[in-house]
């Protein structure tokens, strides 16, 4: 084997491990970029209206999602499953989220010249979640 050769080899592993790195690290890093860019972004009053419960496997460990649907008015009426995901360590404790945001108004956040783009905070929901009958503090 040449010294091209496993110049090559050795650019193609880096790439793959670049590539892995990016596929795990990409939900985070853009839910992480979508909170912190929606911080200042209009708040308007909105209407959990219903949401689900996700098994994602990250490596030797599942992770559940909370994905929920909600409709506001910025502008235009948006209803629509919308990207807030938060993660627990259990089924119950993701379930036991939902039953809490059943029938509240929530804040919604939308995006300047935009108002079709919209996201929920955690720190928008933390005080209703702990406010709610039977929250458990996260």
């Amino acid at each position: 084997m040449g010294s091209n050769d496993t110049f090559g080899l050795i650019c193609t592993v880096f790439v793959g491990i670049l590539l892995v790195a990016s596929f795990f690290l990409n939900r985070t890093v853009y839910r992480m970029w979508a909170r912190w860019s929606a911080r200042n972004w209009q708040t308007v009053p909105g209407k959990f209206k219903q949401g689900e419960v996700v098994s994602l496997v990250t490596g030797r460990r599942a992770v559940f999602v909370v994905r929920i649907e909600y409709d506001y008015s910025g502008g235009r009426l948006s209803s629509d499953l919308h990207p807030y995901l938060r993660d627990f360590s259990s089924y119950q404790e993701a379930e036991q989220c939902l039953k809490r945001l059943q029938n509240q108004s929530i804040l919604v956040r939308i995006a300047p010249n935009k108002p079709e783009k919209s996201q929920v905070l955690d720190s928008d929901l933390t005080s209703l979640l702990q406010s709610s009958p039977g929250a458990v503090t996260q």
